[in-house]
């Protein structure tokens, strides 16, 4: 037994249902039946059903036929046969009853996996296409040609001011090693989430960001930080949820300070390749004050400052 290849009789089993359905030899109940009964006995890893066809395998497999055969060789058999179903027809429907229902329980559960599979099944597909060769090989096209908004001195102490003052810690993302100093002598508890590892002054968390912001309570911040590329050329989506969970992190009479490149000047400066290829384009102030008003926040300011826009917005 262990020289046959399954495989390969499956597959000679299939190729003559195939030709006999073709030549009309059967009915079409009478194919269907059969390949019913092929579903019913062949081993499941040869079955091409999958898990959904499995499943119904054993939903079917629950109802329990209570109409017992009486045919009989002899015709005294079969009154005898069908005397003793009429006597333990109760029987059998109670029986039937409680079987039906345990199936019925057990697929429910294998039901509500398997939707639960598929849907990881296609967001992990989605992920799959947002981010692999395909989108690194643009980030490597477009990479250099988006410059980051200029953190001149007025930039670095636009942030620092309106950072200054926040009672709890201060969650700094993308910033650079300058800000970082101006906002922690500005008297901020700060800290850093740098997952280049492009900031080593104070204390400095190497992950990425939404990951890091997602971990923490609600409520928990005085204030967060956000500056360059994170909200330059990032797509709308992530943008959108990365400024959600900051949000979501800053207690109330908390501030959320955004660093990002002016939209006009942005354009002017990045090349042709890059525009093209960027995920996402830095937002205007409109934009952002719509943004703030959906999540409930009440934008303070917004100020140009050179090639930069320092967007301030409260949380109540």
């Amino acid at each position: 037994m262990s020289d046959l290849d399954f495989s390969a009789i499956v597959d000679e089993i299939v190729a003559e249902a195939q030709r006999r359905r073709d030549s009309g030899e059967f009915s079409v109940e009478t194919l269907e039946r059969l390949d019913a009964e092929f579903d019913r006995f062949a081993p499941l890893t040869y079955r091409r059903t999958g898990i959904d066809g499995a499943i119904r395998a054993v939903e079917s497999a629950s109802f329990i036929n209570v109409e017992v055969p009486t045919d009989a060789s002899r015709k005294p058999f079969h009154y005898v046969k069908e005397a003793i179903k009429r006597g333990t027809a109760w029987y059998h429907l109670h029986v039937a009853r409680q079987v039906t229902t345990l199936g019925i329980q057990v697929t429910r559960p294998l039901r509500m996996l398997h939707e639960a599979q598929q849907a990881l099944t296609n967001r992990v597909a989605s992920l799959e296409t947002s981010s692999g060769p395909a989108a690194e090989l643009l980030a490597e096209i477009g990479r250099g040609g988006c410059p980051a908004p200029a953190l001149d001195p007025q930039v670095v102490e636009a942030v620092a001011g309106a950072a200054a003052g926040a009672i709890g810690r201060v969650l700094m993302i993308g910033v650079d090693e300058a800000q970082a100093i101006a906002v922690r002598d500005a008297g901020c508890d700060a800290y850093t989430v740098s997952p280049l590892g492009d900031v080593h002054h104070g204390e400095v968390r190497h992950e990425p960001a939404l990951d890091h912001l997602r971990r923490i309570a609600d409520h928990a911040l005085g204030a967060v930080v956000i500056a360059n590329s994170r909200v330059d050329t990032s797509g709308a989506v992530e943008r959108m949820a990365l400024v959600y969970e900051a949000v979501r992190c800053i207690g109330p009479g908390g501030r959320l300070i955004v660093a990002a490149a002016e939209p006009d000047a942005w354009a002017d400066n990045a090349t042709g390749v890059a525009i093209d290829l960027a995920p996402g384009r830095p937002w205007s102030e409109d934009t952002w004050r719509a943004v703030f008003e959906r999540l409930g926040c009440r934008s303070e300011t917004v100020q140009r400052v050179g090639q930069a826009l320092v967007v301030v917005a409260s949380i109540a």
